[in-house]
């Protein structure tokens, strides 16, 4: 076909076209046209109307597939539900529960009004246990301390101490800034105030399994009475050393005696006074 463009018109295509061989070829072309338009036609119509996906040949003879739109909305309704994520990414909530001005992640923290300590620091207000306190590792001590007053504390420390295949004591320190006074529990059940005395209560009517002491004033007699100091203070009374003689159940071994400067006495007998000395 030569000469100046003419139109093809066939149904709803119209087709302006160049051709300079048989008419033959030329159907053979615009019949392989219409059958690539009706095909995007109706791959088209698929995307659109269909479900699933669509296979599409492009210009270049490329298959391309696509998703119908149904597909897609189905994909993505399926993966976010917009009402649930408007409700628990609320930017003005968020505001609230993380003001971004305390995101910093080397410090202690409050996640929900709890402290998260990491290496110490400060509360205000009451801290309250619900469950057991536990220190992590090996630890021989702990304190808990409050400031009455500027200048001064007043803490009780915990102390324990083991001595392998001997005993285990743990030790009670109340401390009025550095004026200490200690109190000292072992494994055996005794115990033992390092600057005082105990008080130790002596009614009859708590007792049982009384027996008399014979030739107890001769006994007695047998004691010296002294004046001494300990632990700074000025005192009066007997000797264990001497008292373990005539009365042993009013004796017993209180262990190692500890002194200011860190000597140590060993086997320190201590006399029971509420036995000794009974008050009924």
């Amino acid at each position: 076909m030569s000469g100046p463009p003419k139109a093809v018109k066939e149904v709803s295509y119209a087709i302006v076209t160049y051709n300079s061989g048989s008419y033959v070829d030329f159907g053979r072309e615009l019949s392989a046209q219409l059958r690539y338009y009706q095909r995007q036609m109706d791959g088209w119509q698929h995307i659109m109307t269909g479900e699933g996906e669509v296979m599409l040949e492009a210009p270049d003879g490329m298959q391309v597939t696509l998703n119908s739109f149904k597909k897609l909305a189905a994909d993505v309704a399926g993966k976010v539900d917009k009402s649930e994520l408007d409700a628990k990414a609320d930017k003005s909530a968020l505001d609230k529960k993380a003001e971004q001005t305390a995101l910093e992640t080397k410090a202690d923290k409050s996640a929900l009004g709890n402290y998260i300590a990491k290496t110490g620091g400060s509360l205000t207000g009451t801290l309250h246990f619900n469950g057991k306190g536990k220190s992590g590792g090996e630890q021989r001590s702990a304190s808990l301390q409050y400031n009455p007053y500027a200048g001064g504390n007043m803490r009780t420390e915990f102390y324990s101490t083991d001595i392998i295949n001997d005993h285990f004591e743990h030790r009670l320190i109340l401390a009025k800034s550095n004026d200490l006074k200690w109190f000292i529990f072992k494994d055996d059940g005794s115990a033992y105030a390092e600057q005082g005395h105990w008080v130790n209560n002596s009614d009859r009517r708590i007792k049982s399994d009384i027996e008399k002491i014979e030739n107890g004033l001769a006994k007695i007699e047998t004691l010296t009475g002294y004046t001494y100091v300990l632990a700074k203070n000025r005192q009066a009374g007997v000797m264990a050393d001497e008292l373990i003689e005539v009365l042993p159940e009013a004796v017993f071994d209180s262990g190692d005696y500890y002194e200011s400067d860190g000597t140590i006495i060993k086997d320190v007998k201590a006399i029971s006074y509420g036995t000794a000395y009974p008050r009924c």
